[in-house]
């Protein structure tokens, strides 16, 4: 990949595979302008480093910024703005191990109760794990009905090793008897984590701790080498005991770390009066204007944080060809598209959209239209049951982009939000007309 800045502050960059005689050039637009740049090796990979020229809330100022690695395990990793800042994550000088890498998997209760109507008093409640399929088993539960509602729901036993657990309510009374009830389960992942030296403290009771690819909420002290915490996203580096159960591999000082969910961010002098965006704990921080004083306000408190300017993603496809005879210039209808992608976020795509290039005069950042949303299905990926965010996700994407009757034949994919979105492939569902095999509405001569 070559790096090249043109005249007017434009970065361009040009993705060159010789051995197959392939070369694209794409240009870098951002808040401002590129003025320099330098490619250092630092491995995995090699570092672009920029100076920017940027002029924010009336003040310009110069920066130096560097290109992100792009090398993201999970969606909290990502850094999809520029000029981004991110909050410093508190690494303790200790190893750190973890008694299970998923947690004890047991409900302890029940959340957004709907009591329902009707319900006799013979009514049970049971758990079913992962729509029948998971290995959650031994919850035992009891419902208290009064007259015919439903008003609590209460645990004898709470089982272990649940991962999607679903309450189920059943009225042996048939038609005649409840309806409408609905909760939802609560999953105690807890887990016990300990330290090597002393890290911890009474008033870390609502900490995250990172690591191994895990997400834990830290729910009690028992020492300052030993906490309980809650797992909200298992643990991924593992290996398996003598017995072939998952183990976490314990994490050595700097690959783990503990910080404080916060609402209120500072240190982004640089920002002020600027419009920002980014992500906080892997979900969009809504666009907001940066205070006077650096600040920006969360809505839920987060501890993994990214914040910078935003920018917006398009991707086109060339002109449409399928080989000879080619169907350049006929018109084309492209009722579906699959988008393959790999570690991306959802997006938006659409069809025939257009080139600022060949306007005249050219035109940047031309408004694209009609796309239709892209979003990441439970079937392709999904969120562990205690996290709200939705992980990244690889594999094929199939969109209904009604692209009309259009000779182009184009497919297109646009990222607005600071999610990753890394394309490998277009496979678009290809009507072609103008042919003598389609009825396609001809003009006769002589006839309007």
């Amino acid at each position: 990949m070559l790096w090249a800045i043109r005249n007017d502050g434009i970065l361009l960059s040009l993705t060159w595979l010789k051995s197959e005689k392939i070369a694209g050039w794409a240009r870098h637009d951002t808040f401002g302008s590129f003025v320099t740049l330098c490619s250092v090796d630092e491995l995995p990979v090699d570092a672009l480093y920029l100076g920017t020229e940027r002029t924010i809330g009336g003040h310009t100022a110069y920066l130096i910024e560097r290109m992100n690695n792009r090398l993201w395990d999970d969606v909290e990793d990502a850094w999809c703005v520029d000029c981004g800042f991110s909050l410093p994550m508190n690494e303790p000088d200790a190893t750190i191990s973890a008694s299970s890498p998923t947690g004890l998997g047991a409900i302890s209760g029940v959340a957004d109760l709907v009591g329902g109507s009707g319900y006799s008093a013979a009514t049970t409640v049971s758990v079913i794990d992962d729509n029948g399929t998971g290995s959650g088993n031994g919850a035992v539960a009891a419902a208290t009905v009064v007259n015919g509602v439903i008003t609590a729901i209460t645990f004898t036993a709470e089982g272990q090793d649940y991962t999607y657990p679903q309450i189920v309510i059943s009225d042996p009374a048939g038609s005649a008897g409840g309806s409408g009830a609905s909760a939802t389960a609560i999953l105690d992942n807890t887990a016990t984590f300990t330290a090597n030296a002393a890290v911890f403290f009474p008033e870390y009771v609502g900490t995250i701790i990172r690591m191994g690819g895990g997400v834990a909420k830290i729910t009690a002290y028992l020492s300052s080498q030993k906490v309980t915490a809650n797992i909200l996203t298992p643990i991924t580096q593992t290996y398996p005991d003598a017995f072939g159960v998952d183990q976490a591999i314990p994490q050595s000082a700097g690959n783990w770390t503990l910080s404080t969910p916060i609402t209120t961010v500072g240190g982004l002098s640089p920002l002020i009066g600027a419009t920002v965006t980014g992500l906080a704990d892997g979900i969009k921080i809504p666009p907001q204007v940066v205070a006077a004083d650096g600040t920006i306000t969360l809505s839920t408190p987060a501890s993994k944080i990214t914040i910078g300017l935003p920018f917006q993603a398009q991707l086109q496809s060339v002109y449409l060809d399928a080989g000879e005879p080619t169907v350049q210039g006929s018109r084309k209808n492209i009722p579906e598209a699959t988008a393959r992608i790999e570690a991306s976020g959802s997006f938006k795509m659409g069809s025939n959209q257009v080139d600022g290039s060949t306007l005249s005069p050219k035109q940047i950042a031309v408004a694209w239209s009609g796309l239709q949303d892209a979003p990441i299905a439970p079937t392709l990926v999904r969120a562990p049951y205690n996290s709200k965010t939705v992980p990244l996700a690889t594999g094929d994407i199939l969109v209904p982009i009604n692209s009309g009757d259009a000779k182009p034949g184009q497919v297109c994919v646009q990222q607005d939000d600071p999610y990753p979105l890394q394309v490998l492939a277009f496979i678009p569902q290809i009507l072609v007309g103008d042919t003598g095999s389609q009825n396609w509405p001809q003009k006769q001569q002589g006839k309007q």
